[in-house]
């Protein structure tokens, strides 16, 4: 059957893409976003597999991705497209970690289609056994690679590697290495960030401690005196949290420039009143309306 026919799909997947990438857009995380419709072929070869079960209804008809640069970043984005779309809790696919074995961790999340959505569709495509909901997966880039493969040649061959057991092991470990790779890489970052606050590179420290696209070349002059003044406080950014950061950005949608990234931790957390004094009023209105 042509389902292609009860959508345009370019218009469909501007629209999730569009929404999604202005969500984590305006915290300046480091990411990758892919989205899909599934073609004709692949529905009809998922119907024909779910056949027996009169009850089914396609979920993923739409998927979508985000590839983060940093592991800490997934479980981040996972809270930022959670608070923008309604989540059907019961059809996620979170896999448990495992401290006995290794494996690929599922993090696919099933969300129900905002109404802006809904309307690009021709109404009789719902007759067909299709949700109104979309799949969203989050990984990691290093793992991104590794998944591609496994999802080609394994996963859709299974059948071949049920009887290759230590083959498949032996797959799974590249995986294990990437996820060590990750960590390091974070280790990296925090090891350059605290060699900068130790040299009072704050720019050095800023840029390596909240990893996020900024904006402009550095700290003002006025902050870098200030920080200057009193390192207590450069210690306390190197030691805050960057998911309350991140967060406030996604409410905030102010400037991601080095001063402002100052500012909001400095609300958020540290509290100084000679940073305090330095921050504009809009971003102190916005604090005093989110919290």
């Amino acid at each position: 059957m042509g389902y292609s026919m009860f959508f345009n799909r370019n218009t469909v997947l501007q629209d999730i893409d569009n929404n999604i990438k202005k969500i984590l857009d305006k915290t300046g995380i480091f990411y990758r976003f892919w989205s899909r419709i599934k073609s004709d072929s692949s529905i009809d070869a998922k119907f024909d597999k779910k056949k027996d079960n009169e009850s089914y209804q396609m979920q993923d008809l739409i998927g979508c991705r985000i590839v983060c640069y940093f592991d800490e970043d997934t479980k981040i984005c996972e809270k930022l497209i959670k608070n923008h779309y309604k989540e059907r809790t019961k059809d996620r696919s979170i896999d448990e970690v495992d401290s006995e074995t290794f494996k690929p961790i599922r993090r696919n999340y099933v969300f129900e289609m905002p109404q802006s959505t809904i309307e690009l569709f021709d109404e009789k495509i719902w007759n067909n056994h299709f949700d109104k909901t979309f799949e969203c997966q989050f990984r990691t880039v290093l793992s991104e690679g590794w998944h591609e493969v496994e999802h080609d040649l394994r996963y859709k061959h299974n059948n071949t590697w049920e009887s290759a057991p230590i083959l498949s092991r032996e797959l799974n470990g590249i995986l294990a290495t990437l996820q060590t790779s990750e960590w390091t890489l974070i280790k990296i970052c925090d090891d350059l960030a605290y060699k900068c606050y130790k040299e009072k590179d704050w720019d050095g420290l800023i840029r390596n401690k909240v990893r996020i696209r900024l904006e402009g070349s550095g700290l003002s002059q006025a902050i870098t005196s200030c920080l200057d003044a009193n390192v207590e406080i450069a210690k306390k950014i190197l030691n805050y949290n960057k998911e309350d950061l991140i967060l406030f950005l996604s409410k905030a949608c102010i400037p991601l420039n080095y001063d402002n990234i100052v500012y909001s931790i400095n609300l958020l957390e540290i509290q100084d009143a000679s940073l305090e004094k330095l921050t504009p009023k809009l971003i102190l209105e916005l604090y005093g309306k989110y919290y």
